[in-house]
C-alpha cells in the first residue's frame, strides 16, 4: 500500500530471522521461509530508499548515488541466494526488487499514489503521465523497466497455478498486479499524445495484449476450482477490465490520428505548390540490444552524439 514501515527493521529482528535460518534444527522450509522475508526485506528498502513510501518526492533517474545504492542492495541479494536455494518463486521477488528501482522513470509530481495498490483500471490515467526530455540516463531505465516486466510477469505464468491459489497473496497474486501495472503505465507513457518516451522504445515491444491475456488465463484457471478465491477473482477480473481499457484507448488514439491525418492532408490540397510536406523520409530503427545488466547501453549513443556508459 506504499505505507511508511510502521515496524522498522532492528539488529534483534536480524538476529532472529538468522537464528531460524541458520540454526541447529532448521529444516529446508524454514530456511525457504526466510529467504521470502528477505526479499520482501529488500523490496521494502528499496521503497523507502527511493522515496516511495513517503511523501518525498521520488527518486530521479539523475540521482546517480542513490540508483548505485540500490543496484548494490540487489546485488548483494543475489550474491547471498545460492543455486541451492534458488526457486522459480524467489527469482520472481529478484525481478519485482528490479522493478522497484526503474519504477522512478514514470513518477510525475502528481501520479505518485498511483502505484499504490488497488491496480484497476479506473485508476489509469491517459494524461498524468511523465514526458520528459530524454536523455542517455533514462534510456537503461526504460528498457530496464520493460525487461524487469516481462521477466517478472513469465516467473509469474511458469508457477502451477494451483501454487499460486494456494499461497498468500502477498507472495504471488500481488506480484503480477504489480508487475502488470508497471507495463501498462510504461505503454501509456510510450504511447499517449504529448509523449516523449515513445521515440525511443517501440510499444509493440511491450506485448501488453499478450501478457493482460496470460495473467486473465491464470485467473480463469484459479476461479474455476474456486469461484471465490480473492487472488483469482482479481487476476481474472481486474485483468479483463484493463484490458478494455487498454483497447478502448488505443481506439482512440487512432480516431485522433484519423484526425490529425485528415487536417494535414486538407493542408496539404490547399497549400501552394512547394509547400510543406507532410511525413519523414527516412523512418529510424530504435532496436535495442538487451542485457541483463542494469545500466548498459541500448545502441543509441549515435542519437545523444555521446556514449552512453
Amino acid at each position: 500500500m506504499r505505507f511508511p514501515p510502521k515496524i522498522p527493521w532492528n539488529v534483534d529482528m536480524e538476529m532472529k530471522l538468522s537464528s531460524l535460518e541458520y540454526g541447529r534444527d532448521a529444516v529446508a522450509t524454514d530456511r525457504l521461509l526466510c529467504q521470502f522475508v528477505r526479499a520482501e526485506r529488500l523490496c521494502e528498502q528499496i521503497a523507502v530508499e527511493a522515496g516511495y513510501s513517503t511523501g518525498d518526492p521520488p527518486m530521479e533517474v539523475t540521482d546517480h548515488v542513490k540508483i548505485r545504492r540500490i543496484q548494490n542492495l540487489i546485488i548483494d541479494r543475489k550474491a547471498q541466494l545460492f543455486s541451492s536455494n534458488s526457486t522459480p518463486a524467489l527469482k520472481l521477488y529478484e525481478n519485482i526488487a528490479t522493478l522497484y528501482l526503474y519504477e522512478c522513470i514514470l513518477h510525475t509530481p502528481t501520479n505518485k499514489r498511483s502505484f499504490a495498490a488497488p491496480y484497476v483500471a479506473e485508476r489509469l490515467s491517459l494524461t498524468d503521465f511523465p514526458a520528459p526530455v530524454v536523455t542517455p540516463d533514462h534510456i537503461p531505465f526504460l528498457y530496464g523497466l520493460r525487461d524487469a516486466c516481462h521477466t517478472a510477469l513469465n516467473a509469474v505464468l511458469a508457477l502451477d497455478y494451483r501454487d499460486i491459489a494456494f499461497a498468500p497473496i502477498v507472495t504471488f497474486a500481488a506480484k503480477a498486479f504489480y508487475a502488470q501495472w508497471l507495463l501498462i503505465k510504461l505503454y501509456v507513457a510510450c504511447t499517449a499524445s504529448g509523449n516523449t518516451y515513445g521515440a525511443f522504445i517501440d510499444p509493440q515491444s511491450l506485448q501488453v495484449d499478450h501478457y493482460l491475456c496470460r495473467v486473465s488465463e491464470v485467473g480463469d484457471r484459479i476461479c474455476a476450482m474456486d469461484a471465490e478465491h480473492m487472488g483469482g477473482k482479481g487476476l481474472q477480473m481486474s485483468t479483463r477490465k484493463i484490458r478494455e481499457w487498454v483497447f478502448n484507448c488505443d481506439a482512440l488514439r487512432a480516431e485522433e490520428s484519423l484526425k490529425s491525418f485528415s487536417a494535414a492532408e486538407t493542408m496539404a490540397m490547399v497549400a501552394p505548390s512547394g509547400g510543406v510536406q507532410f511525413g519523414l523520409e527516412g523512418e529510424l530503427d530504435w532496436n535495442a540490444v538487451d542485457y541483463e545488466i542494469p545500466g548498459l547501453e541500448y545502441g543509441l549513443e549515435e542519437l545523444f552524439g555521446v556514449p552512453i556508459v
